[in-house]
């Protein structure tokens, strides 16, 4: 059966118009749901008990979904599209590096160790006993750390495979491909990625040299994720889930932290593995 044909054969049986009747509906039903649930858990039920009482409540709260959806002048199927294409775009990534093809020295490395030298004002950094970039200081009234938040672009980097910054930085922007420079690892890129991580910067609640927040994957607001992934929409990293992107983003808080705790150190990324580790500095 169509969904529009289901919303049809619904609306059949209402016997109300009070929309209050259909919500509070919903929610008593979608209660049953996991009171089945509970039970079957509880009693240690047969499977095939388990499997027809749960079907029966979830076919009660479809119907009540249809009908709040008719009494909106919506339909179901189109709901039901839309809401696929938004798992989508939040939930499923793409696997591949977004330089693969491209002349060595245009892909980022497969592992790099970068060093961070660093005081309570300044923070270097360095690879091969090369700069990376230009000294940085928090920029800031009171001293916040966010002098190391280059841990962060390295975590896009590793865990994503995009970080216009470091491409910049470790100058391995895409030449060969002029429209791919200017628009993937151009200017307007790089600002956008500084901008992330300063939104994401700002939302964490930073303790002293106590583990911030977002070093825990499970303290992300989803919220924050998905407003992220409204913000690259534009650009290849759309490619990438919300998921992988919580990942990057307490991976690079752990690094932080321990930048942030010992003044300096080295952090390898291993962009294979998806790994990013860190050790004292001498």
């Amino acid at each position: 059966m169509q969904f529009h044909e289901y919303q049809s054969k619904a609306h059949e049986t209402a016997t109300t118009e009070d929309l209050d009747v259909y919500s509070l509906g919903l929610l008593g039903e979608s209660g049953s749901v996991a009171s089945a649930i509970k039970k079957s858990k509880r009693d240690a039920i047969a499977l095939k008990q388990a499997r027809r009482d749960v079907s029966e409540e979830l076919g009660d709260v479809l119907w009540y979904l249809a009908e709040i959806a008719t009494r909106f002048n919506l339909d179901l199927e189109a709901i039901a599209g839309e809401n696929i294409k938004k798992t989508e775009f939040l939930f499923k990534g793409k696997a591949g590096q977004f330089d693969a093809g491209y002349p060595p020295h245009e892909k980022f490395p497969d592992v790099i160790e970068v060093s961070f030298d660093g005081d309570k004002a300044t923070v270097t950094l360095s690879s091969d006993n090369t700069s990376v970039g230009d000294p940085l200081t928090d920029n800031a009234y009171e001293e916040d750390g966010y002098r190391y938040h280059d841990a962060f672009h390295l975590a896009y980097m590793t865990f994503l495979g995009w970080s216009p910054v470091m491409r910049n930085l470790m100058k391995r922007k895409r030449k060969s491909n002029p429209e791919i420079d200017n628009v993937e690892d151009g200017a307007r890129a790089r600002v956008l990625e500084e901008g992330i991580s300063i939104f994401i910067f700002s939302q964490s609640q930073q303790l002293n040299c106590q583990p911030s927040s977002f070093s825990d994957q499970s303290l992300i607001p989803f919220s924050l994720l998905e407003n992220i992934k409204k913000m690259t929409t534009t650009l290849e990293v759309k490619a990438r889930s919300v998921m992988e992107w919580s990942e990057a983003i307490a991976s690079g808080y752990q690094i932080f932290d321990e930048l942030r705790k010992n003044g300096k150190g080295v952090v390898r990324c291993d962009l294979a593995k998806r790994e990013m580790t860190f050790r004292r500095g001498a």
